[in-house]
């Protein structure tokens, strides 16, 4: 499927932010366009969801069954398309895109 939208832009700390919370406790949706970050509860889950709302999105947090985990969950397209485009899906296949290189 491809999407037509407008481009989107984000600054390039809070990118940088995202990304590497993206890469290394993110994934995608695999039915639709959600973008979820897992973590425990603890300042690195605040500064996850902090930094998902600073980025202009909804986030709503998600107790999983197992455990104490909880996952952020946001949709964006524009985001959804990029991330899957450029860092893959899925844990043994997502990589660091080549804009950071």
């Amino acid at each position: 499927m491809t999407r037509e939208y407008d481009g989107m832009a984000f600054p390039a700390p809070t990118f940088a932010r995202f990304l590497g919370l993206y890469l290394s406790e993110g994934h995608l949706g695999k039915y639709d366009t959600t973008i979820a970050l897992t973590q425990n509860p603890g300042p690195v889950l605040e500064e996850m969801r902090g930094t998902i709302r600073s980025m202009g999105s909804p986030v709503m947090t998600v107790p999983l069954s197992a455990g104490r985990g909880r996952q952020l969950r946001f949709k964006n397209a524009v985001l959804y398309d990029w991330l899957r485009r450029s860092c893959g899906m899925g844990a043994l296949n997502k990589r660091v895109p080549s804009i950071v290189f």
